[in-house]
């Protein structure tokens, strides 16, 4: 099996877009944006809020493996530049993110306000990625 497509990401452009969509994240769920509304309808417990640390290294890791396919999407799939990245970004976090999560919703019986919150916040992140990944030379 050949993996050498691999060598042709640019790595360094895969970790800027990783930290940009955990910057986004912090902010996302802060006070500033809408950290208020997510806390008072998820009210965390004490034993995840003892665990935040281990979360926000672990949700970086996912972050990391997420620029990493939307960085083999936006180069291998069809070479994109920032508008298809875009297109490509949206495609992806509709399909691949915002579907899942609505059929869990619909299942679980959750709130639609924590779904369109969480959505919002990965289709911002997903763009982010393609936007840096794609205008990355």
């Amino acid at each position: 099996m050949d993996f050498s497509y691999l060598q042709d990401l640019n790595y360094l452009a895969i970790l800027v877009s990783a930290v940009a969509y955990w910057i986004i994240g912090a902010l996302w769920y802060s006070p500033i944006l809408f950290g208020k509304v997510w806390g008072n309808i998820v009210q965390p417990s004490e034993e995840a809020r003892k665990k935040m640390g281990q979360s926000m290294i672990l949700s970086f890791v996912g972050f990391f493996v997420i620029c990493w396919i939307m960085a083999l999407f936006v180069t291998h799939l069809v070479p994109a530049d920032m508008v298809r990245g875009i297109k490509i970004a949206v495609a992806a976090a509709v399909g691949f993110m915002f579907l899942p999560k609505l059929v869990n919703k619909l299942y679980a019986n959750t709130s639609m306000t924590i779904l369109l919150v969480d959505a919002g916040y990965h289709l911002v992140g997903f763009v982010l990625a393609a936007i840096i990944l794609t205008s990355w030379t």
